[in-house]
């Protein structure tokens, strides 16, 4: 981890340019996000990896982290569970009261994370993505949340999962496998590419058992992000991490158990690579494509309502009724009314240089 006088800099660098950034559009914000949200973060400057909160008019609060980092879970107030991103193996507990990772944990030897998670209904069990890397096949361990001891590793069915959401309702869990085979001493390389079996799977995560799998009929496309639109569909976004150009299929889709994937076209080709997808509401659900520089509405049974144009977008997240775009370069963007209109010129929230990661939440 960086010394403490490296750590002091950069973070009262991040807090002058900020604060001066901030005083133009405070008041475009402040009028279009009803109420003011509490945006919390993750990114870094490609060298350091921190988290962070930032709230209107104010300066971020910066606690930087020993790894980069991927999804972000709240815990409680002021109180954040952050996962590493692959092939990542920490997950640490980030308390912005006192500016410090309060506790932090390594997953163990021979295991990696895919950066997601999820926390059951009764917030008793962390339920983690991660990788078997002597076995080879991906996992869904569960966690007791007090002690991060592993009460019960299933397969996940498929390699590399990514995205899991958990249905409190219903206790099932649905597990993005990405289809990515990893090496340690690799990193990040994907091993197969083109021949990736990418799989999404719906399952029982109290005990373990497959309820019902899919594949894309596509196969160099790899199923990454989910969002739960009720308790029997999920909206899907894909990737393409194939050999050669994708087709002119959409990156999104969705799946009810029993039915095909439904994956939309375009009227245009795109570079097919969702970076975040979220649920608007039981109707729509709102993906970013970053390498088309693009942020777009889409409804489960008729396909695209609206897109808007957004330099290399990233995460998504709702705030009342606006919907809230971070870009690379440190961008913030807020569009009130998804369902018409774009989005409105971009305010600055970081510094140039900074970088947020595809995921980040609202308080």
């Amino acid at each position: 981890m960086p010394g403490p006088h490296r750590r002091r800099e950069f973070c009262r660098f991040l807090s002058q340019s900020a604060a001066l950034a901030l005083l133009s559009p405070a008041a475009l914000i402040k009028a279009a996000v009803q109420p003011e949200p509490t945006v919390i973060f993750a990114g870094g400057d490609r060298q350091r990896f921190f988290i962070g909160q930032w709230h209107v008019g104010k300066p971020p609060i910066m606690v930087e982290l020993g790894y980069r980092a991927h999804q972000i879970l709240p815990l409680g107030e002021q109180l954040y569970l952050v996962i590493g991103r692959r092939p990542e193996t920490w997950m640490a507990w980030v308390d912005f009261t006192g500016r410090t990772i309060s506790s932090a944990h390594e997953v163990e030897s021979g295991c990696h994370l895919y950066g997601h998670a999820a926390i059951d209904r009764q917030n008793n069990i962390l339920i983690t993505a991660e990788n078997d890397t002597v076995e080879r096949r991906g996992q869904v361990v569960l966690r007791d949340m007090a002690t991060l001891v592993v009460v019960e590793r299933y397969p996940s069915y498929g390699l590399g999962p990514h995205q899991i959401v958990l249905d409190p309702q219903t206790q099932r869990l649905w597990v993005a496998n990405g289809g990515f085979l990893l090496e340690p001493q690799t990193g990040r390389a994907i091993r197969n590419r083109g021949s990736f079996q990418s799989q999404l799977v719906m399952m029982d995560y109290q005990s373990g058992r497959k309820l019902e799998a899919v594949q894309h009929p596509d196969r160099q496309q790899s199923i990454r992000h989910l969002a739960l639109l009720d308790q029997d569909t999920v909206a899907i976004g894909l990737q393409h991490h194939g050999d050669g150009m994708p087709g002119s299929s959409a990156a999104y889709a969705v799946w009810s158990p029993g039915q095909a994937i439904h994956t939309f076209s375009n009227q245009q080709p795109r570079q097919n690579y969702v970076t975040t997808i979220i649920t608007v509401d039981q109707q729509h659900f709102a993906v970013s494509m970053e390498k088309d520089h693009c942020v777009a509405l889409i409804h489960r049974e008729h396909g695209l309502v609206q897109a808007s144009s957004a330099p290399v977008p990233q995460g998504l997240a709702l705030a009342g009724s606006d919907l809230l775009v971070t870009c690379q370069g440190g961008g913030l963007l807020v569009w009130p009314d998804i369902h018409s209109g774009t989005i409105p010129e971009q305010l600055k929230v970081l510094p140039q240089g900074f970088w947020f990661d595809n995921h980040f939440i609202t308080a």
